[in-house]
């Protein structure tokens, strides 16, 4: 009982110690696990902060395209309020420039009453001369607007290709950012997943050790208990020989004494005890063979006793040793389920929250995408409505500049064609001027040979009328306007009045231009006041229509400053320039004298150089604009001259 009792007590003893040591080791895996679970800690911290950064830099990146929206604001505020700045002078200038153009208008009709009918015959041809001008002109002018408009074209396109370029780099780089914080998490889970592994590889080793060391434990204790049972065995086997030679012993001492005394009383008793002495060697005999028999049969229980507590204890130490092992198994079994549901509980936690992680990430991405895209989407659209906007004023502010160009052009055009016109109207001017003088010489020399033909005449006259009177014949004086006094044969015919130019302005004395006599003398006779007097007429309407015209042409070229001061096309029409509405008049001339012929050839080939330039502007297109202004302006001239048809009749 006290072997037992004590191998129970080294049992539990070392049970205890087990226990002791199993509750140790798991105190270190617990250990272990409260640092691995620190570590997790602060690298789901370290998990936050990144969340954190990466919403910072999304606010900060938000912040930056919110400047920039900003920015973009400001930006169009200013051009909006340039734009009005502009449009508000636009609107000033042109209230000042209509107000130039009702005084410009006012003068104007005021001039065009006073000069309508000098120019209506000549209305059409200088329509038709400025209608191939005007076609050229607005040619030019829808040129340089479609070079404009694709200027503007091209810098719109750019401006998109620039805009699309950073949209295409903010992409990229929100696209770059979102894959180098999805490669981040990437290797923080594969990190996660590499040391979990790791923990459990080196849990599995730990476990197998110990496993192996309570193996090995307990084959040491079975071995010890298999020990201990084999000493036991041989104490008892020595035990059993030491009473088996004392028994032994007693029975030899016992034998060698009934021997001596059956010797001793054998000899005595010889005869009386041989019979109680076979019947003494019967029951020694009978009792030798009850000891053999008892110490067969005791042996044979020892033997068994041995066995069965021998097999009592290696079967109470096999149920330990199993009882351990199933113990151990389950513990072993526990703790690995322990350990597995611990870490399939940190593994789903760490899962859950890697996925509440990614869905909050991938929710907050899809958002922030969504509002990006949104974003965008609205930036695309408020980006192509500005542009659209800035696209239309620009396509109307270069509508209006191209408008100011052409007018400007054609203002330019109609200065240059007005100084080519004054530098032909003064060469021409000249030219006329020289043919005034050739001509005005030409008379002269021609006045002076029929005043010379008067004289000889005269002196005829005279000579007849003294012969006449001689004969006593009175004849009337040819001279009628002759004043009283002055003496027959030495008056002189009166020159007629030339100014600085050489052209006559006085006619001549009506004295000069008759002759008298009879109707007999053919040389007096020819000589007619008719063609003189056409020549005096001719030469006095030239000079004043060569005078109007340059009148007009001063008042048009002034017209024509002033209204290019103003920038307004509409002030001024070049059709209604008198200087290209006059043309000197050749009714009434006289074909006959050298002068004239000059006058009326130049005359001709400048109306000849005109209808060639009228026919070569018809062959051009005309502008449906000014052939309504034509029509306007033929409508007004025919009310001008429906009412100026009783004055003149």
């Amino acid at each position: 009982m006290l072997k037992d009792t004590r191998s129970k007590l080294v049992t539990l003893e070392l049970d205890r110690e087990e226990t002791e040591r199993v509750i140790r080791d798991l105190a270190a895996k617990n250990k272990q696990l409260v640092h691995d679970k620190q570590e997790l800690e602060q690298q789901l911290d370290m998990a936050k902060n990144l969340a954190d950064a990466a919403k910072r830099e999304t606010a900060r990146a938000i912040q930056a395209v919110e400047l920039s929206d900003k920015e973009k604001s400001a930006i169009e505020v200013d051009w909006s309020r340039k734009l009005d700045k502009l449009v508000g002078e636009h609107e000033i200038k042109m209230r000042e420039a209509e107000r130039r153009l009702r005084d410009l208008d006012a003068t104007w009709e005021a001039k065009e009453e006073a000069t309508e009918r000098s120019w209506v015959a000549r209305m059409q041809e200088v329509e038709q001369h400025w209608e191939k001008r005007l076609r050229d002109g607005m040619m030019a002018c829808e040129r340089k607007f479609a070079e404009e408009a694709t200027e503007w074209e091209r810098r719109i396109r750019d401006t998109d290709t620039a805009w699309q370029a950073k949209v295409v780099e903010l992409e990229q780089l929100w696209r770059n950012r979102l894959s180098d914080d999805q490669r981040l998490h990437d290797a923080d889970r594969a990190q996660w997943e590499a040391q979990l592994l790791a923990q459990r590889t080196e849990l599995e080793a730990t476990w197998s050790a110990r496993l192996d060391d309570t193996r090995r434990n307990l084959e040491t204790t079975l071995a010890e208990v298999t020990a201990r049972a084999a000493v036991d065995r041989e104490t008892l086997e020595k035990k059993m020989a030491l009473e088996r030679a004392a028994l032994e012993n007693a029975i030899a001492s016992e034998r060698a004494a009934l021997e001596s005394t059956s010797a001793t009383e054998r000899a005595a008793l010889e005869r009386n005890t041989s019979k109680r002495l076979k019947e003494m060697e019967m029951a020694a005999t009978r009792v030798v063979d009850e000891a053999r028999t008892k110490w067969a049969e005791e042996r044979a229980a020892a033997e068994e006793a041995w066995a069965n507590r021998i097999a009592d204890v290696e079967a109470k130490y096999r149920k330990k040793l199993e009882d351990l092992k199933r113990k151990a198994a389950a513990r072993e079994l526990d703790i690995d389920n322990q350990w597995k549901e611990r870490l399939d509980d940190l593994t789903n936690k760490s899962l859950a929250e890697r996925e509440l992680i990614a869905a909050s990430w991938n929710s907050r991405l899809a958002a922030a995408q969504e509002e990006a895209a949104a974003r965008y989407r609205a930036l695309q659209d408020e980006l192509d409505a500005k542009v659209s906007t800035i696209s239309s004023r620009l396509a109307d502010m270069a509508g209006k500049e191209g408008r100011r160009e052409m007018q400007r052009g054609e203002l330019a055009r109609q200065l240059e064609e007005l100084q080519a016109l004054h530098e032909s109207e003064t060469k021409r001017r000249t030219e006329l001027e020289r043919a005034l003088r050739d001509a005005a010489a030409m008379f002269k020399a021609e006045l002076y040979e029929k005043q010379a033909e008067l004289d000889a005449a005269y002196r005829e006259a005279r000579s007849l009328r003294q012969h006449l009177a001689a004969n006593n014949i009175i004849v009337p004086s040819p001279r009628r306007g002759r004043p009283k006094g002055t003496p027959t044969g030495d008056s002189s015919p009166k020159a007629p009045s030339m100014d600085a130019e050489g052209v006559a302005l006085s006619p001549l004395p009506a004295g000069a231009y008759y002759t008298s006599g009879s109707g007999n003398s053919p040389q007096t006779g020819s000589v007619a006041p008719s063609e003189t007097d056409a020549e005096v007429h001719a030469l006095r309407a030239a000079r004043a229509e060569y005078q109007r015209s340059i009148t007009a042409a001063q008042d048009a070229r002034n017209a024509l400053l002033e209204r290019t001061e103003v920038r307004e096309p509409r002030s001024y029409s070049i059709n209604g320039s008198p200087a290209l509405n006059r043309q000197p008049r050749s009714e009434g001339r006289s074909t006959n004298s050298k002068a004239a012929k000059y006058i009326s050839r130049m005359l001709v080939d400048d109306e000849t150089s005109i209808a060639e330039t009228q026919a070569r502007r018809e062959q051009a297109p005309t502008d449906p604009a000014f052939d309504a202004w034509r029509s306007r302006l033929s409508l007004r001239l025919t009310s001008a001259l429906k009412k100026l048809e009783p004055s003149v009749r």
